[in-house]
């Protein structure tokens, strides 16, 4: 498999959403000329430019639950609450 481009993964603009990393575009959702269709395009920025983090947070779930690490286990499960957060477009 192909690396992915490393994270952190960005979601700018306004109508035109371009989630960027490291000088790269991953992808443009486009908003169009309704207010529902920019709220989408930004929704859908978010879930894109959260991407890494979600991966990052499934892999830190995995490996404590492979090593039956309960303090580890928390603390990736804080984490992953995080990234869920950020995907839905709010602050992690």
């Amino acid at each position: 498999m192909t690396q992915h481009t490393p994270g952190p993964w960005a979601a700018t603009g306004w109508e035109m959403r371009e989630v960027s990393a490291h000088g790269h575009t991953i992808a443009l959702c486009l908003g169009g000329n309704s207010a529902e269709a920019a709220r989408m395009a930004r929704a859908n920025a978010a879930l894109i430019a959260a991407a890494p983090d979600m991966l990052a947070a499934l892999e830190a779930i995995l490996s404590c639950a492979d090593a039956r690490d309960s303090d580890s286990m928390a603390n990736a499960m804080t984490d992953a609450r995080a990234v869920i957060t950020k995907a839905k477009g709010g602050a992690a």
